[in-house]
């Protein structure tokens, strides 16, 4: 059958399993088992095919052959064993190998001289990658945004058979889950009930808990764990992937070195030696699972690989936009993480909407020129992209990262302990990429100018209260006293005036009033309004003033003795309020309201307006909960606590319902607030009131 003449390959095998071919580097005869060399059927077996499904073939040599008619010269020596051999090294001498789909159950006989295994399975692993011509998926992580990804993997490698191999093997880190392992309850139910529950993900995806089973014979590596495990990762999968694997990343977060940032997908391609992409956008996990419409931008080097990946991501609901930035998509998804810290900082301390939007356009601005600082043809349009501006919105308005950082400045827990609070465990990444943002800007000297990540940092990791994020001394007396030395305007309003505010605030004071006893009322930051002049001039009582602002205190006295000075000059007082003629009335006090002098239960009514607003903005944490304590101190019991703010419950009433307080909240109210124009929405004012317990201190 073989005269051993000439250097060639045999492959034998039945026609359904004979498709081989193009493989890089060689040149292959093929021929039908028990088929006579002239006959037409083997002449057209005489090409090279395309490897297809089922060829198990098993190994490739030099040989010494030859043939009726002349059989092509192999080019190069390789070796290529079935998925359940042992790679195969040069063999020691010449001779005759004649190879068989190993499902089928051929009995030719075939000399073969020694071979061994030298345990090199570079070709061996390309050969495998390429026995059935798709494509196969492994999901390197299988949390939250891994799981909601597996849902769309698995509907479109159902979608697309002809492209895709139908298995995904997701790698599942193994933990325990109501006392069975979480892989089988995956494997049995097709849901991740510990991190994303409710969802179904399609059937072809299967949990495997070995990391190195789950990215056998992969093609395609999707990448969604957490950054912090990435070289691991990459260094235990190194070996054991086909050379002709690619990876997509969707991993958030940026590593460094001794020089900047590092990109996760370049530790990835310098590790495991394959092209990689990106994936990154507007993408909150739980919606993208329930099918809610999002896009999500693809950063690429490989046009090719690009095409494939909107393949296999693209559904009616999820839509993939690829871009040549993998540097610029890269970098939006790991330093969006960082102001969406923020912009939850923000929330947590019932900041305004006005300040988030400043955190948002801060943010965006420090997202871009850290990007095109460290990386070379990063383009401005990505910024505009799903992975950019998109992202950025709904990370800061909805993620997960906003979420835990208004708990941290709400509570004062760590971020450790609110991962296991919020999270079941999971790593956040913005606190990661904040802890190696910092480092870099450290190290080189940066951090003047991305004040907002550094100050990101500091509230998370060095104890700065969340305070400092806003670049507003509202909260110290040294702003004030400044302020007010330099003032111009006799009066001014913060929010609404005592015009616009007392059709709420009188019927909730009226029923307190008493012909035989007038009301003494507190006024807590006073300023130069003329809220606490006009509840005096109403006649509801006695009104107190206090700031901690000599300055404008002493010009508030000054104006109320020019008002005495004018009604006592006035012989008849046209325009002039009765009421200064009892001047005893009205006072106007240097006080701190964190710490006042008053004695307990003094006040009938302690009014503010806009005073705790301004002290969650002091570098004390603890400042609007002083104030409260104070203010429940030296009101009667019974008395009235009226907190007038632009901030919404869930961010004041935390302060308001402190435990230590003895009060009740008896009601809260919105009101149309200040706006700019006659165009323009008007915000939303809020009134708390609270009552004093009827039991005395």
């Amino acid at each position: 059958m073989v005269d051993h003449a000439s250097s060639s390959v045999f492959i034998f095998g039945t026609r359904s399993a004979l498709l081989w071919g193009n493989i890089v580097g060689f040149s292959i005869f093929v021929t039908g088992f028990s088929r006579s060399y002239n006959t037409p059927t083997a002449q057209t077996y005489r090409s090279t095919c395309r490897l297809m499904s089922g060829a198990g073939i098993i190994a490739l040599s030099a040989f010494s052959a030859s043939s009726d008619p002349p059989l092509r010269k192999l080019n190069a020596p390789d070796y290529l064993v079935p998925d359940h051999s042992s790679p195969l090294s040069k063999t020691e001498s010449t001779g005759v190998s004649i190879l068989f789909p190993h499902q089928h159950n051929f009995t030719t006989h075939t000399q073969r001289k020694k071979v061994h295994c030298d345990g090199k399975a570079d070709s061996v692993r390309q050969f495998r990658s390429m026995s059935t011509g798709k494509e196969k998926v492994a999901i390197i992580g299988s949390g939250n945004w891994g799981s909601a990804i597996a849902k769309i993997i698995g509907y479109n490698v159902r979608r697309n058979p002809e492209v895709f191999d139908p298995e995904v093997r997701m790698w599942m880190y193994e933990e325990d889950y109501e006392g069975q392992k979480l892989s089988q309850v995956f494997n049995t139910t097709h849901q991740n009930p510990k991190y994303l529950p409710g969802i179904t993900i399609d059937s072809s995806v299967v949990a495997v808990p070995d990391l190195v089973e789950s990215v056998k014979d992969a093609t395609v590596l999707v990448f969604v764990i957490p950054h912090q495990f990435l070289k691991r990762t990459c260094a235990t999968i190194k070996a054991h992937l086909p050379s002709n694997a690619k990876a997509i990343s969707l991993i958030k977060g940026v590593d460094l070195n001794e020089t900047g940032p590092v990109l996760l997908s370049s530790i990835i391609r310098d590790n495991l030696s394959v092209d990689v992409s990106v994936l990154m956008g507007a993408n909150i996990a739980n919606e993208v699972a329930k099918d809610m419409f999002s896009e999500a931008t693809i950063g690429y080097s490989n046009r090719k690989n690009a095409d494939l990946y909107v393949t296999l991501f693209n559904t009616p609901t999820f839509r993939c936009e690829p871009i040549e930035d993998i540097a610029g998509v890269e970098i939006c998804g790991a330093l969006k993480n960082v102001v969406a810290l923020a912009a939850g900082f923000s929330d947590g301390m019932g900041y305004p909407g006005n300040t988030k939007a400043a955190i948002l356009r801060i943010g965006l601005l420090e997202m871009k020129k850290f990007a095109q600082h460290f990386f070379q043809g990063v383009k401005t349009e990505t910024f505009f992209e799903s992975c950019g501006l998109a992202d950025l919105f709904v990370t800061c308005t909805e993620g997960r990262n906003r979420k835990c950082a208004e708990a941290f400045a709400k509570t004062g827990k760590t971020f450790k302990e609110l991962e296991v609070e919020m999270l079941n465990g999971q790593m956040l990444q913005g606190t990661g990429t904040a802890e190696e943002v910092d480092r870099i800007l450290v190290n080189l000297n940066l951090t003047k100018e991305y004040p907002l990540m550094h100050v990101v940092y500091e509230i998370s990791f060095k104890g700065k209260p969340v305070t400092v994020l806003v670049e507003s001394d509202y909260g110290t007396q040294r702003y004030w006293e400044e302020r007010y030395t330099k003032e111009k305007r006799e009066t001014f309003e913060w929010y609404q005036d005592y015009h616009s505010l007392i059709p709420n605030i009188r019927p909730i004071i009226e029923p307190y009033q008493s012909a035989a006893q007038r009301l003494r009322i507190l006024n807590l930051g006073c300023g130069n309004s003329l809220f606490g002049e006009q509840l005096f001039l109403d006649g509801f009582g006695s009104v107190i003033n206090v700031d901690f602002s000599a300055a404008v205190i002493a010009a508030m006295n000054k104006r109320k003795e020019a008002k005495i000075k004018e009604y006592r000059d006035s012989e008849e007082r046209e325009g002039i309020h009765e009421a200064w003629s009892h001047p005893e009335d009205i006072e106007y006090q240097v006080m701190d309201v964190t710490d006042m002098s008053y004695a307990p239960n003094s006040f009938d009514i302690v009014i503010e307006k806009g005073t705790m607003d301004a002290l969650l903005c002091s570098e004390d944490p603890h400042a609007a909960t002083a104030m409260c304590l104070e203010a429940c101190r030296v009101l009667k019991p019974g008395g009235l606590f009226i907190v007038i703010t632009y901030g919404i419950p869930e961010r004041r009433l935390c302060y308001l319902q402190d435990e230590k307080l003895r009060w009740r909240v008896i009601q809260q109210t919105d009101f149309p607030g200040y706006c700019a124009t006659d165009n323009e929405p008007a915000t939303l004012d809020y009134m708390y009131v609270m009552r004093k317990n009827e039991k005395a201190d």
